[in-house]
């Protein structure tokens, strides 16, 4: 039989344990050291992410405000141009034509006619109630003295009372128009020709052909054309 060592039992190998305790050490630390390093690698990447593009902006212009600046000095195509031209408002102005002068009228019985051939009488509706009525058949009825605004064209109408078919002759300033008296009753009728007349000048008619009873001129109407 073996006989059985006394003594004391050997003591456990506390470097076994040693290295255990600081392998749990190290195994209970090393997570926080972990933490550690991978945040330390985080800001490191992050530094250049944030350092680059605050350095290209700085090499770059702003093209926002190239742009805004751009655009102060260009005008947009909705912008409205300032008009060099004061805008005018139209005004309507009512312009009122002169009144066309005054006819001049002049009754054949009137003083200052002179008469040849012819002779004032009572005539039913004539202006006046008289007219002057040939007596031959070379009479003459002249308006001298003529108040007109100047020499010129005027329109001369003849208002008579009819009788037997007649012509005359209408005299004005160097020219002279036929007029025919229509056969007739009654008064009146009238006649117009367009002759030359002259302030102060005169105007003459002069019973020309025709047979019969004569008419009779009850007055004349010159007006400007």
């Amino acid at each position: 039989m073996h006989s059985q060592r006394s003594g004391p039992e050997p003591l456990p190998d506390d470097s076994w344990d040693s290295a255990g305790t600081g392998l749990q050490r190290h195994i209970r630390r090393s997570p926080r050291r972990y933490r550690w390093f991978v945040l330390i690698l985080a800001v490191t990447a992050a530094v250049p992410a944030v350092l680059v593009p605050l350095l290209s902006s700085d090499d770059q212009p702003d093209r926002r405000s190239d742009a805004t600046f751009g655009s102060s000095n260009s005008p947009s195509s909705s912008a409205t141009a300032p008009s060099s031209t004061p805008s005018s408002t139209a005004v309507a102005v009512a312009v009122t034509a002169p009144p066309p002068p005054a006819a001049l009228v002049i009754e054949a019985e009137a003083p200052g006619v002179h008469l040849r051939g012819a002779a004032a009488v009572e005539v039913a509706d004539a202006f006046g109630g008289r007219a002057v009525r040939f007596t031959n058949r070379n009479g003459e009825v002249q308006f001298r003295s003529l108040a007109l605004p100047g020499t010129g064209s005027y329109r001369v109408t003849i208002v008579y009372a009819p009788g037997d078919a007649w012509s005359a002759s209408v005299r004005g300033s160097n020219d002279t128009e036929r007029v025919n008296f229509a056969e007739g009753g009654g008064c009146c009728r009238s006649v117009a020709v367009t002759l030359r007349l002259s302030d102060g000048g005169s105007l003459t008619i002069e019973l020309s052909r025709g047979r019969g009873s004569f008419p009779a001129i009850d007055r004349v109407v010159i007006e400007d054309v």
